[in-house]
């Protein structure tokens, strides 16, 4: 993907975060008719740059990721930002992926649970699947967007 799609989906992004925000605050059944009308709008626009993303040759890009030792915590600080208890990286490891955490990764803290859990990626070759799982299951989460975005650049 280019930088300037990744700038367009970027602005897409913020324009649906300003939408919702704008739809929450309006009291006007007509300017949140028209919110309403714009956030679908919005959101189907993402969905057309979120389907290039899954084409084959993005797909073949998610099969071998290799992170370096910097992607790697920013991975870690992105799944720990996006699912901020074990619970919720359970559940997004169960419902997405079919996965046990437990049976995957341990450590005596959250960050080593996480941690582990990308090593075990790594090692299955399976990185490229929670990275899309994880953006899947928390699609408006700042720093996945930006780690995601950043792998899809590398």
């Amino acid at each position: 993907m280019s930088n300037l799609n990744d700038d367009n989906l970027q602005l897409l992004q913020e324009q649906l975060d300003f939408f919702q925000r704008e739809y929450i605050i309006s009291a006007d059944p007509g300017r949140k008719f028209e919110l309403k009308k714009r956030i679908e709008e919005v959101k189907k626009q993402i969905q057309e740059f979120e389907d290039i993303a899954t084409s084959p040759q993005v797909a073949n890009k998610f099969r071998n990721i290799n992170l370096t030792g910097t992607q790697r915590k920013q991975f870690r600080e992105a799944i720990i930002d996006a699912f901020p208890s074990v619970t919720q990286l359970e559940i997004m490891l169960s419902e997405e992926l079919d996965w046990r955490l437990a049976k995957i990764a341990g450590g005596s803290n959250y960050e080593e649970i996480v941690f582990n859990l990308i090593k075990w990626a790594e090692s299955y070759n399976e990185v490229g699947n929670l990275l899309k799982a994880a953006k899947s299951a928390n699609p408006g989460n700042q720093n996945l967007h930006h780690f995601y975005l950043s792998i899809m650049n590398s």
